[in-house]
Formats: structure tokens, C-alpha cells, sequence
């Protein structure tokens, strides 16, 4: 065993405090600091560290019930942070933070929505709207629905109460979580709106959710704990997880990153995609993402089968608990607003009418947004129902989208 101590010591000596001295050599020295110094900072390194490890251990014993860092995790993601109240949303799109938005003010952020929005979230992370528990209906999908705006005009126009279970970014993990672990106040709901934005509808999303589901379910201790410590903000992938958009901190960091990738490379993101400039009076140029739908080649019918059948899985399920499955794709800004695409890069053909009828095929519901909302946006193009520098629909694209469930919701049940 000294053996192989032996030179392990002498090499993390040597990393840190350089080659041994020997008398006969000076000039083979290569100073690495003072030995004292160089203690010294690990002493204080550590220090801090420990300190992190008890400041982090004794919050969560505090932490108000249920545990978020475990009830809430879901296959290792927080949705938001449990008991939030009144907190400021951020306006800002998140396409304009990976730019220098304040070179791009006009005419890209001309119509930007400046409402001021809060948000306020219950034990379990989920946020809070106006209806009351226990909810009739619930939203599950990504921050496409990840809002109150939606989620109120839905119950508005539907005249039923609304829950949001949706996920930033995480459309079929918020379905995995629902049927998993629904928090009770949604344990009572008779219809379930599962939306997906049609530019991440993909294989490898929907494959995922076996394996989530196993997360979710209950697990040893030693499993559990595992899962705790890598929620801890002292866990390095999990730091992201405490810098959430609402977090002023997020904000910097993002600009610092865009402003350090300008000086390295000459340019911002190539995920960002300028729209044209040369449009009717009236019109606003918008930014797209690289990955938009209507920029990338459609998913494969193989594909498209395989998430077919696993979305009529999760109906059958649901309809095994007496609850009304409604399936839509959220249409980005790619598919509303084709005109407005560089043509450099010209809109691709769509998948929505094939996916509605493999998914009809297989007895599920589904409810057509892309038509109505492009309906609207072709008859009234000055009025953006997208944020110019964001892939999300803003205000008037919320309601109209959650106008749109309602009208089918009610249709459904009329039959």
C-alpha cells in the first residue's frame, strides 16, 4: 500500500509545488508559488466550501413541506420554486438576451409587449392563476403554456377552473409528472390539455418518458438522497436550476456570455435567425431560432408513428381515470409568420395534418391551433401575436390560442 501512496504524494506535490529541490540543479526548479501561500488558499477554499455544504444541508431541513428539492424534482427538473409570491417575470425574450438586443432596438424589438407580469407559485412549484382548486381542467406541455395568461383566458372562455402543470421546456415530463404524482389539487380534473411546440415534437422526447416515469416513482433511501444531493445548488449541473429566468443574476450572466462569444468569434448565436427587414408598412421584422419547424425538415413518418403511439398510450391511460385527453401542437413563430423569413432561409413543408391523423386514427383529440392563429395573423398583420424578439406568443397569442381550446373543448362535449 505505501508503495502506491508513495508516488501519488510525490505527484500532487510536484502539481503543486513544482519539481523537488535538488542542490545540484537549480536550474531545473520551476517556481509554482509559495508552499505556505498555496496552503493558505486551499485552507480558505475549503472553508467556503464546507460552509456552502451546512448552509445548504440546513435549508433544506427548513424548507417549507413538501421537500421541494424531491417531491418536487421530477426527473431531476424544478418547474419553478415552490412559494414564490409576487415575484417579477422577466420581459425581456430570450431570443434578445443571446443578442445585443440594444443594437437591434428598431425595428426587431419595435413591438415588444412591456406589460408588467408576477408570478406566483403554490408548495409544489406549479403557478398560480386566478381559478380556484380543484381544478376541472389542467395544462400540461412547455412554456408555450408556462403562464398565467393562457391558463386564465382558458378558464374564462371555457368557464371552468384551470390548473397549469406545464413545464418550461419539458412538455412530456409535465404529463409524466401529472400521471405519476399530480398534486391533489388537480387529482380531481376531468380533462387534461397536452400541448407541445411543434418545433420539439421528436423521438427522443417522447422516449424519455419511461425512464422519467421510474424517476418519479418512489425510491430507496440511498437512491433519494443521491437525487437530493444533485439538486443541490453545490452540484454543478444543477446550478441552472437556481438561476431561473426570473433571476436578475441569469440575466447578466447571459449577456456577459454573448458579449465574450462576440469577442471571440465576431458574431452572436447562430441559433438566432434575422427575419427580413423589407416588409409592408406597418409590419415589424422578427428574430427565429435556428430550430424553428418551419426551418428544419419535418420528422420522419417513422418518427412520427413511434410519437403517435406513445401519446395513445398516455390517452388510454387517462382514459382509464375517466379523463378527456386533448392533444395540440403550439405553432411557432416560423409556421404563423412565413412571410416574414429571410429567404435565405425559405419555410419547409409542415407535419400537423399528418401527426392529427395518425393521432385521430388512434382514437386521440386533438385541437388545431396553426390554422386559426395563422388565420388571424394573415388578416391583421400589423398586429403581432408573437413577441418580435422571442419564440413565444405574447398576450393577444395566449388568448386567442386559449379561445381556440375552449371553442373545442366545448365542441367535444356537445357530441
Amino acid at each position: 500500500m505505501n508503495k502506491l501512496i508513495k508516488p501519488l504524494r510525490t505527484r500532487i506535490r510536484y502539481i503543486f509545488f513544482g519539481p523537488t529541490y535538488q542542490v545540484a540543479n537549480h536550474s531545473a526548479l520551476t517556481s509554482r508559488g509559495n508552499q505556505r501561500q498555496i496552503r493558505l488558499l486551499l485552507v480558505v477554499a475549503g472553508g467556503i466550501w464546507l460552509a456552502l455544504v451546512t448552509t445548504d444541508g440546513i435549508a433544506r431541513y427548513w424548507e417549507r413541506r413538501p421537500k421541494s428539492l424531491r417531491t418536487i424534482k421530477g426527473a431531476n427538473v424544478l418547474n419553478q420554486r415552490p412559494n414564490l409570491r409576487q415575484q417579477p417575470w422577466p420581459l425581456e425574450g430570450n431570443l434578445a438576451r443571446k443578442l445585443a438586443v440594444a443594437q437591434l432596438e428598431q425595428p426587431y424589438a419595435a413591438a415588444e409587449d412591456t406589460t408588467a407580469r408576477y408570478l406566483t407559485t403554490d408548495a409544489y412549484g406549479y403557478r398560480l392563476g386566478n381559478s380556484l382548486p380543484p381544478y376541472q381542467v389542467v395544462l400540461c406541455g412547455d412554456s408555450f403554456f408556462d403562464n398565467n395568461i393562457i391558463a386564465d383566458s382558458l378558464a374564462r372562455y371555457s368557464k371552468l377552473s384551470v390548473g397549469n402543470m406545464a413545464i418550461d421546456g419539458r412538455g412530456p415530463l409535465s404529463m409524466v409528472r401529472f400521471l405519476a404524482a399530480a398534486p391533489p389539487a388537480y387529482r380531481e380534473a376531468k380533462i387534461v390539455v397536452w400541448t407541445k411546440i411543434e418545433s420539439a415534437v421528436k423521438r427522443t422526447e417522447f422516449e424519455s418518458m419511461a425512464g422519467q416515469f421510474k424517476e418519479l416513482l418512489p425510491q430507496s433511501r440511498l437512491k433519494s438522497m443521491k437525487h437530493s444531493w444533485e439538486q443541490s445548488i453545490l452540484w454543478p449541473a444543477s446550478l441552472d436550476l437556481y438561476l431561473t429566468e426570473s433571476s436578475a443574476l441569469k440575466h447578466y450572466l447571459t449577456r456577459i456570455s454573448s458579449e465574450v462569444e462576440w469577442t471571440l468569434t465576431g458574431q452572436y448565436t447562430s441559433e438566432i435567425v434575422l427575419g427580413r427587414q423589407n416588409l409592408p408598412v406597418g409590419q415589424v421584422p422578427m428574430l427565429f431560432q435556428a430550430i424553428d419547424a418551419g426551418l428544419l425538415p419535418a420528422p420522419s413518418t417513422e418518427d412520427l408513428l413511434f410519437i403517435a403511439d406513445r401519446i395513445a398510450e398516455v390517452n388510454q391511460q387517462l382514459r382509464q381515470r375517466g379523463i378527456t385527453l386533448f392533444f395540440a401542437l403550439a405553432p411557432d413563430k416560423s409556421t404563423i409568420y412565413q412571410e416574414r423569413l429571410p429567404q435565405s432561409h425559405p419555410f419547409r413543408a409542415h407535419f400537423e395534418a399528418q401527426l392529427e391523423n395518425l393521432l385521430h386514427a388512434r382514437g386521440v383529440k386533438t385541437i388545431g391551433l396553426s390554422q386559426g392563429i395563422r388565420k388571424a395573423a394573415l388578416e391583421r398583420p400589423t398586429v403581432s401575436l408573437y413577441y418580435t424578439t422571442d419564440t413565444h406568443w405574447n398576450e393577444l397569442g395566449q388568448s386567442l390560442a386559449a379561445h381556440i381550446i375552449a371553442d373545442s373543448i366545448k365542441h367535444s362535449q356537445m357530441k
